[in-house]
């Protein structure tokens, strides 16, 4: 590893170091407000009207489908991405090439062999016509011994500054006794300089490719990529974990109030036998109005005081079909915060 591989790496630990904790703070910060804020009562509105809208059939169908497209896309990030960033982790590891068995893959990483040039016309006379492209990632066959290659195979190999270079052979030299290869990409309109020798050879092209998907994997292989990454990771994990409390929290309190609401009609056996009835709820300055078949709608009470609408004290007032009205009252219990003096 290079110097400035190295400080390249130090600089990706700081810089996902930093966003993680960063992060960590701001979120847990929010999610244990949005807990409090309900527990004090503070979201009681929000949460009565977020009820009484999922009680609306096209609104439960409606979340119904969100929440599969959710979990639908939730699940694709962690089958396609998640292995994807393993691969290109191995891969880079493994010096750009990921092993299966005897073959292994390679990203092709320019566009010397994506074009027959003019001058190359052995590519046209011997119809070679396995080129490909910038990114494509290509399927490498394991070579066991120099019988194996041959002029007009396309080989991948270690240049002598250790880049991985796939180009094609073009002569076969012999040269006291040890055997090197001349190769040039079929874009290029010279030879490589430097001319491999069997042990720089890492595989040979098996003419099988996955077009386009190695911009991914270099992506991913880059430090900018591999802190995208872990940071969208950590972030759905942290996001998840403390969503649930969120959610634990406003479950739990609507729970509380739609028991306190009771939209039965009352505890009056003749009210609810009666065909017709209005059933008002009054809470923290707002009215929400009922009859028979539900929600009708909510209104804001102008003329409430500001005493009145911090009061957690629910009001509720049934008037059945002959006009008569029954009102209660409950009281919300709602968690204050502590406060202490100094």
């Amino acid at each position: 590893m290079s110097t400035l591989d190295i400080i390249a790496l130090v600089v990706t630990i700081i810089g996902l170091a930093s966003f993680c904790v960063v992060f960590t703070i701001l979120y847990t910060s929010f999610a244990r407000s949005a807990v409090k804020e309900t527990a004090a009562g503070e979201r009681d509105i929000e949460l009565i009207d977020k009820a009484l809208k999922a009680s609306d059939p096209k609104t439960m169908e409606q979340k119904k489908r969100s929440a599969i497209v959710g979990k639908v896309l939730y699940i694709a990030f962690l089958c396609v991405v998640v292995p994807l960033f393993c691969l290109a982790l191995i891969d880079k590891i493994g010096g750009n090439q990921f092993h299966l068995g005897n073959s292994s893959l390679m990203v092709c990483a320019s566009g010397s062999m994506s074009e027959k040039n003019a001058s190359n016309d052995y590519l046209v006379t011997e119809d070679l016509n396995n080129q490909f492209q910038t990114y494509d990632i290509l399927v490498l066959n394991k070579v066991n011994a120099e019988s194996e290659l041959k002029v007009y195979d396309v080989v991948a190999y270690k240049n002598d500054k250790n880049v991985n270079i796939i180009h094609r052979i073009i002569a076969v030299n012999e040269e006291n006794g040890v055997t090197s290869y001349t190769t040039r990409g079929d874009a290029n309109n010279a030879s490589d300089v430097y001319h491999p020798v069997f042990k720089d050879i890492i595989g040979k092209y098996a003419d099988k490719k996955a077009n386009g998907i190695g911009i991914v994997i270099l992506f991913m292989q880059s430090y900018p990529g591999i802190i995208t990454i872990i940071s969208v990771i950590y972030c759905l994990s942290m996001i998840d974990r403390f969503s649930s409390k969120i959610e634990s929290a406003q479950q739990e309190r609507t729970k509380l109030l739609l028991s306190a609401i009771d939209l039965s009609g009352g505890d009056s056996a003749s009210l609810e036998a009666e065909s017709s009835y209005e059933e008002t709820i009054y809470y923290k300055g707002f009215a929400y109005k009922f009859n028979q078949k539900g929600f009708l709608e909510k209104t804001e009470k102008k003329d409430a005081k500001p005493e009145e609408e911090a009061n957690p004290l629910l009001i509720k007032t049934v008037k059945d079909a002959q006009g008569q009205e029954k009102t209660t009252s409950t009281e919300i219990p709602c968690q204050k915060e502590d406060k202490k003096t100094k």
